[in-house]
Order: structure tokens, then sequence, then C-alpha cells
């Protein structure tokens, strides 16, 4: 609201009127004339003030521009400049409406039409590919017409088209996966440092946006103080209310315009605070509420995805039954050497090392695990796999299984696990720990991440060196197919074009999608 000078004219109002009133005091014959020519002043400046707040208020609807101009956001996106050449990684890199305007852009040298760009939209929004949008433009009889020419853009279509076959198209699709990995590892890094800059942009738009409100707060104190001095006025006027030559409606209408910019000025004040608290509310949101679930609320939930995904009990002990040997071989399983079972699950490997006359003690702390294995005869111990092994006396265990746990542990919490199963198992005890094997394509790309409570695969070697590294001997690793479906795609025959290279690949899927280390307390 701009500032009007509407101050000055009463006080010159209230000087005239008090000069009247000195000559008043001198002549009684003066004062009908004297206050007559006061009242018709008084009556035109509030016609000239009403006009002026009119023509005020015309002047801002009006007005195209804003009252406070604020600065604007906008996104990190760069345009592509036209030339005749392109890499097909400079169009990739936009996204979503913006590619599909600078592919027509760059490759037909004209605005998109409104209908060709929502086709190529729906398009691209209903999966169909960069590349293949690429290629449709680029080649149709007006990209060829243009004859612009995009490195890069023949061979991913063709490999796009390819992997629409059945059967083997998913093949060169994993294929391509695997090989693009260290690409898409990069562009990963990219995308990274682009939300980063715009990021440290919006954080930049954001520090503008707090100087320009706080540049507001000086008008708005001025704003405060002239309605101190309209107030003031309104208290000079209302001594002259009392003078004889005044009339009580005439002095109403300057009061209520008076009050009428008191309110006005009020209510911007009023309007200003809101959006002030409004942008420091909004400043101020930076943490979202959390409301964790209780301990054990997930139990029963994976008890139910153990037999979903896990397989049949039967199945399991088929799985595990290779142990049995391995346990006989250091004397394990007897009342004194037991096998302790680190996460026991629903207790099948504590089943069969019963049924074949072995001692064994499993330790869990899922709820529903152990109530199934106390349900069973099963001995149990309600504790996680550290807490287990701590409350252990040294020595105390001929051998020490962990199926599946490794997985699930940071890797500090996996050598701490490591040390304390070396000190609790007797001097020739066996260690065997057994986790998926990455080196299986389908595991590390897909099968690993069923489990949403696993960490990171752990490839054997690296798993095999710290046992090694925490003074285990004759540590081995054990690469497991039993009873393991793989649905594998078929090798190629030897004297097929490329199968080398394509089995190669495709071996990685027959690798063994398990395997386990084991070793040998000092």
């Amino acid at each position: 609201m701009k500032k009007r000078n509407s101050t000055i004219d009463v006080d010159a109002l209230i000087s005239q009127l008090r000069l009247e009133l000195d000559g008043v005091e001198e002549s009684a014959t003066a004062p009908p004339r004297a206050g007559s020519a006061l009242m018709r002043r008084v009556r035109e400046e509030v016609a000239r003030r009403r006009a002026a707040q009119e023509a005020e208020v015309v002047a801002q609807v009006e007005s195209s521009e804003p009252a406070i101009a604020l600065p604007r956001w906008s996104g990190g996106a760069g345009a592509v400049a036209l030339k005749r050449e392109y890499v097909i990684g400079e169009l990739l890199a936009l996204d979503d409406r913006e590619f599909i305007e600078v592919a027509y852009k760059v490759l037909l040298r004209r605005e998109g039409d409104p209908a060709g760009v929502d086709h190529a939209l729906n398009s691209l929004r209903s999966g169909v590919s960069k590349v293949e949008i690429l290629h449709s433009i680029r080649f149709s009889p007006e990209g060829l017409a243009r004859g612009v020419h995009v490195d890069g853009l023949l061979a991913p279509y063709l490999l796009q088209k390819w992997r629409r076959i059945p059967v083997v198209g998913a093949l060169i699709g994993w294929a391509h996966a695997f090989v693009r990995l260290p690409w898409m590892l990069r562009n990963l890094g990219q995308m990274d440092a682009m939300r980063a800059r715009e990021i440290q942009g919006l954080g930049a738009h954001v520090n503008a946006l707090s100087r320009d409100v706080e540049g507001q707060l000086t008008p708005i104190a001025g704003m405060g103080n002239q309605v101190v001095r309209v107030q003031s006025n309104i208290d000079s006027l209302s001594e002259v209310v009392q003078d004889r030559y005044v009339s009580e409606g005439e002095l109403r209408e300057n009061v209520a315009l008076l009050e009428f910019d008191v309110r006005e000025l009020t209510d911007e004040l009023d309007r200003t605070n809101r959006r002030l608290q409004e942008l420091e509310s909004r400043f101020n949101a930076r943490e979202a509420y959390e409301h964790p679930l209780p301990a054990n609320a997930l139990d029963e939930m994976y008890v139910q995805f153990e037999e979903t995904f896990r397989g049949a009990p039967e199945l399991i002990r088929e799985r595990a039954s290779h142990y049995l040997d391995l346990i006989r071989s250091v004397g394990a399983g007897s009342e004194d050497a037991p096998v302790i079972d680190l996460g026991c699950g629903r207790g099948d490997w504590l089943d069969m090392l019963r049924e074949n006359g072995l001692h064994a003690r499993g330790i869990d702390n899922n709820q529903a695990f152990l109530r199934l294995n106390r349900e069973r005869g099963h001995d149990v111990i309600e504790a996680d796999a550290m807490e287990g092994l701590r409350a252990m006396q040294t020595g105390s265990a001929g051998a020490i299984t962990g199926m599946h746990i490794a997985e699930h542990l940071p890797f500090e919490v996996l050598v701490a696990m490591v040390d304390e199963c070396r000190r609790v198992l007797r001097p020739g005890g066996l260690l065997a720990l057994e986790t998926p094997n990455p080196e299986n394509l389908a595991v590390a790309s897909h099968y690993f991440y069923l489990d949403p409570t696993h960490r990171n695969p752990l490839p054997p070697e690296a798993l095999r060196w710290i046992v090694a590294a925490r003074q285990f001997t004759d540590v081995r690793i054990e690469r497991l197919m039993e009873s393991r479906d793989l649905q594998a795609p078929a090798l190629l025959a030897e004297d097929q074009p490329g199968a080398e290279s394509i089995n190669a690949v495709l071996q990685l899927f027959h690798n063994a999608p398990d395997y386990a280390v084991v070793g040998i307390a000092p």
C-alpha cells in the first residue's frame, strides 16, 4: 500500500481551524462566516481524498506489475544447441516433455506439433524407450530429409528391438544390463551431481526469498509509524470536535475517513504478518514425524515371508544334508559339544540334527520362530546372534552354523560375530556360514533383494578372507548346487555364431546360487 500525503492536509486543516478560532474570540460576528468557510474546506478535502483513493485502487488493479517482485526458481537443465551431429548421450540426458521437444527441434529443425508431441510423450510414459522414440523421429520421412546425424543411435535401437524377441530377448537384456553396469554407476554419479546442483540452486533461491522478505520489514515498520501519525491526527481532530463552528455530522465524516486509513493499514499489516508466519513455518519445516513400529511387530510377517520364499521344510532339509558329514567329522553334536545354529528360523535344521542323534541349540530373536521351535521341543535361546554367543562359555560348542545370517549384518558386526564364534568353539570346532552367492547373476541382481532385510551380497572370496583373517584354519569355500533350481537359460551350442561370447554371459546364470565358508577353530 502506497503512503499518502493525507496527513499533511489534516495538519493544515487543524492549523487553519485554530487560526479561525483565535479570530472568533476577537469578534462576535465572525464565527458564522469563519465556520462556514472552514466546513467548505473540510468537505472539499474529504471529496478530494476519496477521489484519490478510488483512482489509486483502479491504477493498482489495471497495473500488470506485481506489488512485490520476488525471484523465480527454474531448474538446472540446459538447452541443446542446434548442430549437424549429436552424440546420443546429449539427448538421453533429457527427460519427459523436455526430451520430446528437444528431439523435434534438433532432428526436424522445428518445434513439435501438439499432436506429435503428445503422442511421443504418451509413448515415453507408457514404457517406450527414449532410443526408440529418437529412432522413430530421426528415420521418419521428415527426419531423413533433414539428415541430422546422431552418433550411437542405431545400435541401441537394434538392441531394444531384439529385446522384444521372446526368450532370446530376455537373455540379451540380461547380458546388456550386465555390460552396462559401469555406465549405469557413472550415470548415477552424474545424476547425483545434477541433483546437488539443483539443491544448491534451490538453496540460493530460498536465501534470495528470505532476503526479499527481510527487505519488506522496513516498509512495514514505516507503516506502523504512519499509523501512529494518523492516530495522532485523529486525537487532534477530537479536540476540534468541541468547537461550536463544526457540526457533529461533518466531524464524523473526517474521523471516519481517518479511521478508514487506520483499518486499511492495519489489515495490510495483518496480511503481511500472516505471509511472514507462513514463510517462517515453511523454513522451519525440516523434519518429518517418525512413528517406529514396536519391537517384534513384524515377527509373524517374517514367518510368512520365509514360508513363501525359502521353500518347503523338506527342500531346506535336502539342502542342509551335506553339513551332517562336516559336523560328524569334527566330533560335534554331543552333550558337551553341541551344534549351535545362529538364526535358527523355523527349526528345519534343528529337526534334522535331532533326527540324526546330534545335540543342538538354536538362537533367534523372532518370537514367532521361537514359539514354533519350542512346540517342536527344541532347545532355543531368545537373543540375537551376538547376545546369544556372548552369553556362552568359552570352548563350549563343537560346531556353529549360520544359514543365511551373514548378509543381514553390518561389516563390523559380522567381524565381531566371527570372533565370538572362535571364542565359543572348542579347538578343532567347525564354523559354517552359508549365504547367497553373488557370482550367480540372477541372485546378485534379483533374488538377493527379495528379502528386504538383506544389506548387501558378500562375494565368496571376501567372506572367506574375513573368516581366515580372524585366525580360523583350513578355511574353504563350498559352492552349493544341491536341490536348487537355477531356472537359467540354456547355453548355446558351440557351433552357433557368437556362442562363445553369449555363453560367457549365460554361464553367470549357471553358477551356484548359494555358498558356504567353512573353517576350523584354532
